[in-house]
């Protein structure tokens, strides 16, 4: 850490930068690096970007002494990035000249050449396949999906299940306690149902891609504590899913009637019946995963996403040059 403080002092000094375009920090000891960052960009009247990701960031605000000297910091900030308009709404350090601009994650250019025609060629008619896909954690709902899909899977033989995602540490429970319990589980369900749930690992690029091709409904059960945008959802809406997700957070922004549907956090009973209010009117479901390809893919791309963001890099340039 005092190496990173060292370089990042040093660059600033010798090197002059216009702009400082961070990403703060939502630990204590990376709060000291961010602070040091901004006190020297403020006293070398340098442009400063801060791009927020998660939820996290009342962790640095305590104890007092320490939210004052972070509030302080902060005044330097010219423009901050949020992922939803309820994060920018909810920031809690009072930066009165600070720009806030609302700019929602994107998905990968991957997932760029998938059509609804192409969606339609990897749908089995009669079969509808269910997806879980994030880090197996017990704060992102792994245990609730697998409640959930036994209960579809005891009530309708024509469904499948997939499951993908590593295994992670988490405020409730150790990678290996959360490992154990779902290959217990799993054990289990894939006696119960042969044939019928596939868990596939990790998935990444091409491999992920294809897997979201071949599901119709992605359930997202996250009651994760910094849980800020869920960049699945999206991916899941562009490779023409519908998205039946925990109401959490930041979650109501994405996921709407038009796309999908939301339940109460933990609520086993009620993902049930938000899955089961589409696999019980498929028309109504293949309508809605052809329109979820449409709107992603006019509001989540990733050209779209670098167009905005160069706007917002020039916006505060320009400023400067002024």
């Amino acid at each position: 850490n005092f190496f990173i403080i060292f370089k990042i002092a040093f660059y600033l000094i010798f090197k002059r930068p216009d702009i400082i375009y961070f990403t703060c920090s939502r630990s204590k000891m990376g709060a000291i690096r961010d602070m040091m960052l901004l006190f020297l960009s403020r006293l070398l009247n340098i442009k400063i970007i801060n791009h927020l990701h998660g939820n996290e960031i009342q962790d640095i605000l305590h104890p007092e002494w320490l939210k004052k000297l972070v509030t302080t910091a902060y005044q330097g900030i010219n423009t901050t990035i949020f992922v939803s308009q309820k994060q920018a709404y909810e920031f809690p350090i009072s930066v009165p000249l600070m720009k806030k601009v609302v700019l929602p994650n994107c998905y990968d250019k991957v997932f760029d050449e998938i059509s609804w025609t192409q969606k339609k060629l990897k749908i089995n008619v009669g079969e509808v396949n269910i997806l879980f896909i994030s880090f197996l954690m017990e704060s992102k709902g792994i245990f609730i999906a697998l409640e959930v899909f036994e209960r579809l899977a005891i009530e309708y033989p024509h469904l499948r299940f997939n499951v993908a995602g590593d295994f992670r540490t988490d405020y409730l429970s150790s990678s290996s306690d959360v490992k154990t319990k779902f290959f217990k589980k799993w054990e289990d369900l894939i006696t119960k149902f042969p044939g019928r749930f596939i868990y596939h690992g990790v998935v990444v690029g091409e491999q992920k891609r294809d897997l979201f091709l071949k599901n119709d409904i992605l359930l997202f059960p996250t009651f994760f504590k910094t849980e800020s945008f869920g960049l699945v959802l999206i991916e899941a809406m562009r490779s023409g899913n519908i998205v039946v997700a925990s109401d959490f957070n930041n979650i109501s922004e994405l996921v709407t009637e038009e796309r999908g549907r939301l339940f109460p956090p933990k609520d086993i009973n009620g993902a049930f019946l938000a899955i089961e209010h589409f696999i019980n009117d498929i028309n109504k479901m293949r309508e809605v995963q052809k329109n979820n390809i449409i709107f992603s893919q006019t509001i989540y791309s990733q050209e779209k996403y670098e167009n905005d963001i160069s706007f917002i890099f020039e916006n505060v340039l320009g400023k400067c040059q002024k």
